[in-house]
Parts: structure tokens; C-alpha cells; sequence
């Protein structure tokens, strides 16, 4: 070999060598985050556990709110039952202002199931969107990682091209060690 070309193949050498040690150092790095990935905490179960009590409870008023609705149905079958009865009934003030009564008190308790409906179904639609938003960056850790591997991959590939390119160009040639002493010491 010339000295030109020894000093191009000892410049490829050194620069192979510092990629390999810059590549090792990122796919360890990438081989921890992986692990901490996959080890991470399964947050997905216990967000859809959270997600399916707040529904549970949005449920139950529900419940509650049918059988207020049948007691309410109950109520207007009676005072349609008043108001065709009344003529004919002794006290029928009495009747009415119990019915008022109930009436008021029906009111009063629709308003607090109201209240509590929206109050719970509130709270799901929170949890509901606490787990979509986990979920995506979740997600987008993953992505973020399989981007970061992609480029790794390619560098990995790039530094192997370049030692077949050292080993087919100045692996195996000969060259004179005063050339190699004297490129080292800066001539």
C-alpha cells in the first residue's frame, strides 16, 4: 500500500472502531429502555377496572332513576284516579294536597338523581378519558422506541458496510511499518 492509502484505510479503522463502541452504547441503552418497557406496570387493567366501577355506579343511578320513574308513573295513575274520583269522594282536599305532598317530594328526589346522575356519569367520562390518554402515550413510548430501533438498525448496518469495506480494501494488503509509525506520529 501507499502511504495515502494506509493512511485512508488507518482513518476508516479509527473511524469503524468509534461507531462500534457509539453503536454498542446505544443498543445497550435501547436494550434497557426495552426491558423497562416490557416490564413496565400493566396500568391498562387497573385503568379499565377503574373505568368499569365509575361505569358500575353510573349504572346504579340509573337503576334508581327507573324505579323513581315507576314511582312517578304510580303517582300520575292515582291522580289521574283523583281527578276522575273527586266529585264522588268525602275530603277529597285531603287526597289532593297528599297527592301535592308526594308530588313536591318526587320533584325533590328527581333533582337529586339528576344531580347524582350527572355527578357520576361526569366522573366516567373522566376515567374513561384517563385510560384513552394513558393508553396513547403508552403508545407512543412504544412508537417512539421502534423509531429509535429503526435508526439504530440502520447505523448498525452502515458500520458493517463500512468494515466489509475495510476488509475487502485494506484487510489483506501488505503495507511498510515505517509508513504506519510515521502516519501514527503525525508525518
Amino acid at each position: 500500500m501507499t502511504k495515502d492509502e494506509l493512511r485512508a484505510c488507518m482513518s476508516l479503522k479509527d473511524r469503524n472502531d468509534r461507531n462500534r463502541v457509539e453503536t454498542e452504547r446505544r443498543r445497550a441503552a435501547l436494550d434497557k429502555e426495552r426491558a423497562e418497557l416490557a416490564n413496565a406496570p400493566d396500568s391498562g387493567a387497573a385503568l379499565h377496572a377503574a373505568v368499569a366501577d365509575k361505569l358500575a355506579a353510573a349504572k346504579e343511578v340509573d337503576a334508581t332513576y327507573a324505579v323513581h320513574a315507576k314511582a312517578i308513573q304510580d303517582w300520575n295513575a292515582r291522580m289521574a284516579e283523583f281527578q276522575a274520583n273527586s266529585s264522588t269522594m268525602r275530603n277529597p282536599e285531603r287526597t289532593h294536597e297528599a297527592l301535592v305532598k308526594e308530588q313536591l317530594a318526587l320533584k325533590a328526589t328527581e333533582e337529586r338523581l339528576q344531580g347524582e346522575r350527572k355527578t357520576k356519569i361526569a366522573a366516567y367520562e373522566a376515567a374513561v378519558k384517563e385510560a384513552n390518554d394513558k393508553a396513547a402515550q403508552g403508545g407512543d413510548r412504544n412508537s417512539d422506541w421502534n423509531k429509535r430501533n429503526e435508526q439504530l438498525a440502520a447505523a448498525e448496518q452502515a458500520l458493517l458496510d463500512a468494515r466489509r469495506k475495510w476488509a475487502s480494501e485494506c484487510g489483506d494488503r501488505r503495507f511498510r511499518e515505517e509508513d504506519e509509525t510515521a502516519i501514527k506520529a503525525g508525518k
